[in-house]
Formats: structure tokens, sequence, C-alpha cells
């Protein structure tokens, strides 16, 4: 396993722990955790592409990482009522949508990466979250960085949509050996 593959393992390990501290409304720890979740994507990211050592399992269980725990802080910060349900059921909704269009394109061995958008829009969903665990502003800037959140995701998903077809439109089929 390389260094960017168990960063990733790491990651995965942090968020029932991050989730422990959040449900158990220790706020300052949860932030902390989950920010030390966060960079360790960005250096396992930055690791794997300056050193080469990008994998089809990085490419897979990288973004499920992230996605996890994004979707596992938003569903206890809603549990906490710190932000509406609509917000990880959103996030839920659109990631399981991806994650069907991902498995498609999979089944045809293409593993579709992500792009810059996506990145942008991640980076400032997991920033605002992070203001969120740990600063607990009062609620019409939670939802304000909420709602900014949303719509950076669908702009996001309006773009691996859009990619997501033209790659489906391009792929040809895998021959059946008997």
């Amino acid at each position: 396993m390389n260094i960017p593959n168990l960063l990733t393992v790491i990651r995965f390990l942090l968020i029932p722990l991050c989730g422990y501290y959040l449900y158990n409304e220790l706020y300052f720890i949860a932030g902390a955790i989950f920010v030390i979740a966060c960079l360790t994507d960005l250096l396992d990211g930055y690791i794997a592409r300056k050193y080469n050592m990008v994998t089809n399992f990085g490419k897979l269980a990288d973004p499920a990482a992230d996605k996890l725990l994004l979707i596992t802080v938003l569903f206890i910060l809603s549990v906490n009522s710190s932000v509406p349900l609509v917000i990880p059921v959103i996030v839920f909704t659109k990631e399981l949508l991806m994650g069907i269009g991902g498995l498609v394109l999979l089944k045809n061995r293409y593993v579709v990466s992500s792009n810059v958008f996506g990145k942008i829009a991640a980076f400032i969903f997991n920033a605002s979250v992070a203001l969120i665990i740990i600063f607990k502003p009062n609620e019409i800037v939670t939802n304000t960085l909420l709602a900014v959140c949303v719509i950076l995701m669908f702009a996001a998903l309006v773009g691996y949509t859009i990619r997501y077809f033209n790659i489906k439109s391009n792929i040809k089929p895998i021959k059946q050996e008997k």
C-alpha cells in the first residue's frame, strides 16, 4: 500500500471518530478531526500526483472517503439541530446519483476523476462545514454558508453530468468472451 492510499485509509478511520465527538457535542475536537481528515485528502492527492502514485484504488476510495466524511458530519449536525435535514439529504442524493453514474462507467472500465470545479466546490463545502463545527455560527450564517455550498455543488453536478453523457456516448461495449 502506498502513502496516498494509506492516508485515504486513515481518513476512513477518522470518520467514526469525528462522528463520535460531533454527536456528543464536543465540537472543537470533532472540528479538529474533521480538519485533519480534510488535510489528509489534500496531502494524499498531492503526493499521488507529484510522485506518480495514482492507483485505481485511490481513484475510487479517495472520493468515497471524502463523501462519507461530509455526509456523516452533515447528518450528525442535522441530528444535533445545527443544520437543516434537507442539506444532508440533498448532498446524499447528489452523491448517490454520481456514485451510480461512476459505477456505470466503471463497468465499462472507465474511472472518472474529479474536475477543478468539483474540487473547488468540495473545498468550499468542507471549509464551511469546518467553520460551522468549530465556531457554531448563528442560523443565518450557517444557512447562508450551506446555501452557497449547495449551489456550488449543483453547478459541479451539472458539469459532471455533461461529462458523464459525453463519456457514455463514446464508450464502446466490452466484448463478452464465451
